[in-house]
């Protein structure tokens, strides 16, 4: 038996999805910024 998907189930799946991704992208920017010693480009900030 096959089913069919009809708009609103595509837009509703896609939305999700998105958001999920979204989700995923920000618990990997928090984990990766969250080191004891962030790492900065030699001479950043100084003065010239």
């Amino acid at each position: 038996m096959r089913t069919r998907m009809t708009a609103r189930t595509k837009w509703t799946l896609a939305i999700v999805g998105l958001l999920c991704a979204n989700v995923i992208a920000m618990v990997a920017l928090a984990v990766s910024s969250s080191t004891a010693a962030p790492k900065l480009a030699p001479g950043y900030g100084e003065r010239r």
